[in-house]
């Protein structure tokens, strides 16, 4: 069962919202796989049932939470230190707002404005299917492990988690790994890496590998991927096409499994 959580401070609105995902639930017959475990308008209400929880989740943040408390930005920060897979969606009046989950890095996966009426329920929906579709691949392979070394030491990861692979510049066998709240430097080569890896994964250039799980798009003319995260990776000129191919290849499997997830 993957949890949903709701945070909103306008009463009406969070039962709006909670009325909302609830139908979305029933009309696709996700009933016995997900579930809204907590509709509140208290951020550390969120917190604390996470702290609970041994399943990553699904969250529907608002911007504005009120006078003197943490806004959903501040919350998002503190969710993904506790659930670092968290699937998180902001919903707010407040668009200027935006660019922030990019500088603090809370990788939220959409971005809707509530007097877009007409969108609210289809971007939900959207929502709410593709983060079933990833956080159910990302619960039955969550034992798929990376093993890399670092200072001596054998260190594990879930290659989920990982953004992109970075060769350190002037280095041997230095690569730096981002993860969704972490970055950490270990002792390999890419190619070492990309036998371990599965094929979300593309080397882009000769110095990265990315997570397609991550790319939220590609810019043909600055020759660069961005992820959800924010940061922005080199594309050399020999893989743009390769890599542009992949990502719509990519995106059409998505597609298709949210669509038999629906059927």
């Amino acid at each position: 069962m993957i949890p949903i959580y709701i945070c909103e401070d306008s009463e009406d609105e969070l039962k709006g919202l909670q009325r909302l995902i609830n139908k979305i639930i029933i009309d696709t017959e996700l009933q016995d796989e997900l579930e809204i475990v907590c509709a509140t308008p208290d951020p550390y209400e969120i917190l604390n049932k996470i702290k609970d929880s041994m399943q990553t989740g699904i969250y529907f943040l608002d911007v504005d939470l009120g006078p003197g408390i943490m806004n959903g930005i501040q919350l998002g920060i503190n969710i993904k230190t506790l659930d670092s897979a968290a699937y998180i969606v902001m919903v707010t009046t407040h668009g200027e707002a935006a660019p922030l989950t990019f500088k603090y890095k809370i990788g939220a996966k959409d971005y809707i404005l509530k007097e877009k009426q007409d969108e609210v329920k289809t971007r939900v929906m959207e929502c709410i299917l593709q983060a079933h579709t990833e956080l159910s691949d990302f619960n039955k392979n969550k034992y798929r492990i990376l093993t890399l070394m670092q200072d001596y030491t054998m260190l594990s990861m879930f290659q989920n988690q990982v953004y992109c692979f970075e060769v350190i510049a002037k280095t041997q066998r230095k690569i730096r790994v981002y993860e969704q709240c972490n970055m950490r430097e270990v002792s390999s080569t890419l190619q070492e890496i990309k036998k371990q890896l599965d094929n979300t994964f593309f080397q882009c250039h000769k110095s990265y590998i990315i997570n397609m799980e991550h790319v939220m798009s590609i810019n043909h003319e600055q020759r660069q991927v961005v992820l959800d995260n924010g940061k922005e990776v080199p594309v050399s000129f020999r893989n743009l096409k390769k890599i542009e191919s992949f990502f719509q290849e990519f995106c059409v499997a998505k597609a298709i499994a949210i669509n038999r997830t629906v059927q």
